[in-house]
């Protein structure tokens, strides 16, 4: 027979076994352990009092015991541990950033330059995220840039011609403050040096008549000339003419003989007795060149 079955909880047990390995019945004695433990015996794990054969009255634990001893090794501490620290790579996006300042600063020569480094960060972020990053800022540097290339030449060319227009009325406005300074400045020269008769630009600044500036005879944009008339009171002219088209539109000519200043537009000729006085209406025609004019003479062709 190679099993034998418990008494107690009805557990197969080998023939070998000395007790149940469920309940912990002796099946025979052991080392001395007399049959009236066995009789005493109830379950596994429950402490027994029992007489042994050596005389002596001590508590016996059942095999279920649980050793008394101390770990010679402590626990570790897992409450101050620390995950190992991964160091992030370092992404590249100084040319996303230097596309946004570019496209920030808003230079119609600077926007082109800034909308290409958007571009090519943002391919490279893409292609790459971890090597490349600043997505957002190329991005942003995209947009402001092609504001920049779009719109700035919109305005620039609805500014640039009011800007030009405002320097030419005021480059017409000073010549015809100089004009009349260098009136005042004949009048007076013709009453002392002059004795009856009008002097040139030279003249009238070694009599202290007028500054350095104005007897260059350039002046905001205009040259000034004196020109003595044929007449019996020693009459002169002044003329003023503009150096190019950008800076002034008409010419202008003053005569001490009837003190009236006139202008025309004269695409840089000279304007003459003839134009129409200043203060009129109709002072400003569109000048057309006679036939036989020699345009060899005007300012622009110089």
């Amino acid at each position: 027979m190679s099993s034998v079955k418990c008494p107690q909880c009805n557990l197969t047990n080998w023939a070998t076994a000395i007790n149940c390995k469920r309940c912990g019945y002796f099946f025979q004695s052991v080392d001395g352990v007399m049959p009236e433990a066995q009789e005493a015996q109830t379950s596994f794990g429950q402490e027994q009092n029992f007489q042994p054969p050596f005389g002596n009255q001590e508590k016996y634990q059942s095999p279920g015991y649980q050793p008394n001893y101390q770990q010679n090794w402590s626990q570790p501490n897992y409450q101050n541990h620390q995950q190992p620290y991964y160091q992030q790579p370092q992404v590249k996006s100084g040319m996303a950033i230097a596309s946004m300042v570019l496209g920030i600063i808003g230079c119609f020569l600077t926007s082109p330059i800034g909308l290409i480094l958007g571009i090519v960060s943002l391919k490279r972020a893409n292609k790459r995220p971890l090597e490349y990053g600043g997505k957002g800022f190329a991005i942003a540097g995209i947009v402001l840039n092609v504001i920049g290339v779009l719109i700035i030449p919109i305005i620039a060319a609805i500014a640039i011609p009011n800007l030009m227009a405002a320097r030419r009325s005021a480059n017409e406005a000073s010549a015809i403050s100089t004009i009349r300074t260098l009136s005042s400045a004949e009048e007076t020269y013709r009453a002392t040096a002059g004795s009856g008769r009008c002097g040139d630009l030279k003249a009238l600044q070694a009599s202290s008549l007028i500054d350095l500036v104005m007897a260059s005879g350039q002046k905001s944009g205009y040259r000034f000339m004196v020109v003595n008339l044929p007449t019996l009171n020693g009459d002169c002219a002044i003329k003023a003419t503009p150096m190019s088209k950008s800076m002034g539109t008409r010419s202008f000519y003053f005569s001490t003989e009837d003190g009236v200043i006139r202008a025309a537009a004269k695409n840089g000729l000279f304007a003459d007795d003839n134009d129409l006085p200043l203060d009129s209406q109709n002072s400003v025609p569109t000048y057309q060149y006679p036939k036989t004019a020699d345009r060899s003479t005007s300012p622009y062709t110089r």
